[in-house]
């Protein structure tokens, strides 16, 4: 959906005489909006996002007056600091999924709840001793896309998100260790042989290491 619509905004700029208002008009009120409304809900990886958004940026550079060519880190830099202010899907579906997260489960709507149950199987498949959106460490063995996609995000600017009651699985004893913790310390592991290790311990139904 992100695509056609890119495609589609690149194909009418480059065949519409447009004034530079015009195209920073349309680029505002009108592509913003149609690009980034499904982005919240997806879990397009960053680099597609770039790539699917590389034509039409350079067509809306060219109506905007830019030469199509400037650096990226200028293109999407504020208008304060000298930059053209252009948006960027990848922080764009970002910044949506924090904020859709936030708004339901601050407010406890049914989609609210429903994160926080899918958070908890998430968790419970991460299998660390801290909550997954407070550790954003790479987490080669997690399967849960969209959170992924959250935690990446919230890894890329140095944030995270800390719930009121996040559940996590508590030590029974003292000096009990959560086996990711000590798997994911071992750096000499593969991202497929870590995969491995937490699919035996999930049929094993074990967490900790006593």
């Amino acid at each position: 959906f992100v695509s056609d619509k890119c495609k589609l905004y690149s194909s009418i700029l480059r065949a519409c005489p447009l004034t530079q208002t015009d195209a920073y008009t349309a680029y505002q009120s009108s592509f913003l909006p149609a690009a980034t409304y499904p982005l919240p809900a997806s879990y397009i990886p960053p680099q597609r996002l770039t790539a699917i958004q590389r034509d039409v940026t350079s067509a809306f550079l060219c109506k905007m007056g830019y030469n199509q060519n400037m650096p990226w880190a200028i293109v999407f830099a504020p208008v304060e600091i000298g930059g053209a202010g252009f948006r960027s899907l990848p922080v764009e579906q970002g910044v949506g999924q924090v904020l859709l997260l936030l708004k339901h489960v601050r407010a406890g709507t049914t989609l609210g709840l429903f994160v926080l149950t899918t958070l908890e199987a998430y968790q419970l498949t991460a299998g660390i001793s801290r909550p997954v959106l407070e550790d954003t460490r790479e987490l080669p063995h997690t399967e849960g896309f969209w959170f992924d996609s959250v935690r990446s995000f919230l890894q890329d600017i140095s944030g995270a998100i800390r719930l009121e009651d996040p559940w996590t699985i508590k030590p029974l004893r003292i000096n009990d260790r959560h086996l990711m913790d000590n798997i994911l310390e071992h750096a000499n592991l593969t991202d497929n042989e870590t995969c491995r290790l937490n699919r035996c311990r999930l049929f094993l139904q074990v967490t900790l290491l006593s």
